[in-house]
C-alpha cells in the first residue's frame, strides 16, 4: 500500500489541526448580532476564536461588539471589542490599530458589515437609500481593506461577505447591486494582493436564519405562530437540502477561507445556500 508521501508526491499531506488558527489575529467588522442569538458576524468571530484565533470585534453598536467579545471570553477564546463605523476611514484604521496594538499583528480580515435596504424596483428607488446601501455594503469593504493591507501579514486572508442576492433576480435593487460589486471588488483585490500571497475571497450566504431574519419574519407573521412556521417552511423549500441554514454554516466557510487549508484559493465566491441557487422553483418542478 502506498504511503501518504507517495500519494502526495514530494511531501505528505499536513496533519489535521484541532486549532486551525493558532496564534492568528483576526478582525471582524460587523461582528455583533442585531438581536438575541447568533448572527453571521458573531458566529464567525466565535468559531474562529474557538479555533485559536485572537479576534478584534468591530461593530457600529458598541453593546453588540462587547456581547461578542464576552461570548469569546466565555468560550475560552481571546477577543476585544471596538465600537467602529466601517464607513468611516478613521474608525477602520482604529480597528486595525487595535489588532496590532493588542495582539501584535493582523492575519485575517473579515468584512461583514451590511444592510439590506428597501425591497423596491429601480423605478421606486430613492437616491438616499441607494447611497446608504452602497456606503455600508461596498465602501466599508474598500475602506477596511485600504486600512488593513499595510498591516496584514503576507500569506494572510481577506474574506468579504457577498450574497446569493448578487446572482438572483430580486426587488432588493440596491442590495443586489452592492453584493455584486463586492464580488467584483474581491476579484480585483485578489490580483492586487497575490504578490504577497494574500488570499481574497467572498462568501455568498443564502437565506440563513439569523436574529435579523427572525425579527423580520416575526414582524411579517404578526405574532401568528402558524404563519411564522409557514414562512420558515417556504424558506427551507427554496434549497435542495431539506434543512434551514444558520449563521454557523456561514462561519464554517469563513473558517476554511481563513485557514491555511485554503492556501491556493483566491478570487473566489463560495456559495453557502443549501443548493438554492441551482434548484428549480418547487412550483415549476413539473414543467
Amino acid at each position: 500500500m502506498p504511503s501518504p508521501a507517495d500519494l502526495a508526491g514530494e511531501t505528505a499531506p499536513p496533519a489535521p489541526r484541532a486549532q486551525r488558527l493558532d496564534g492568528k489575529v483576526v478582525v471582524v467588522s460587523g461582528g455583533g448580532s442585531s438581536g438575541p442569538g447568533v448572527g453571521i458576524g458573531k458566529a464567525m468571530a466565535l468559531l474562529l476564536g474557538m479555533h485559536g484565533a485572537r479576534v478584534v470585534v468591530g461593530d457600529v453598536d458598541d453593546h453588540a461588539a462587547r456581547a461578542t467579545a464576552d461570548a469569546l471570553a466565555a468560550a475560552g477564546a481571546q477577543g476585544v471589542a471596538v465600537a467602529a463605523d466601517a464607513t468611516d476611514e478613521a474608525a477602520c484604521a482604529r480597528l486595525v490599530a487595535t489588532a496590532v496594538g493588542t495582539f501584535g499583528g493582523l492575519d485575517v480580515l473579515i468584512n461583514n458589515v451590511g444592510v439590506t435596504g428597501p425591497s423596491v424596483p429601480v423605478t421606486d428607488m430613492e437616491q438616499v437609500d441607494w447611497d446608504r446601501v452602497m456606503a455600508v455594503n461596498v465602501k466599508s469593504v474598500m475602506l477596511m481593506c485600504k486600512c488593513a493591507l499595510p498591516a496584514l501579514a503576507d500569506g494572510g486572508s481577506i474574506i468579504n461577505m457577498s450574497s446569493v442576492g448578487a446572482v438572483r433576480s430580486t426587488e432588493r435593487t440596491a442590495y443586489a447591486a452592492s453584493k455584486g460589486a463586492i464580488q467584483s471588488l474581491t476579484i480585483a483585490l485578489a490580483g492586487q494582493c497575490a504578490p504577497r500571497r494574500i488570499r481574497v475571497n467572498a462568501v455568498m450566504p443564502g437565506a440563513v436564519w439569523t436574529p435579523l431574519v427572525q425579527a423580520e419574519t416575526r414582524a411579517r407573521a404578526a405574532g401568528d405562530a402558524a404563519v411564522e412556521a409557514r414562512i420558515r417552511g417556504q424558506r427551507t423549500r427554496q434549497a435542495l437540502l431539506p434543512v434551514e441554514g444558520d449563521a454557523w454554516d456561514v462561519a464554517w466557510a469563513a473558517l476554511f477561507l481563513a485557514s491555511e487549508e485554503s492556501r491556493w484559493v483566491t478570487g473566489q465566491s463560495l456559495v453557502v445556500d443549501g443548493g438554492a441557487t441551482v434548484a428549480r422553483r418547487l412550483d415549476s418542478a413539473n414543467v
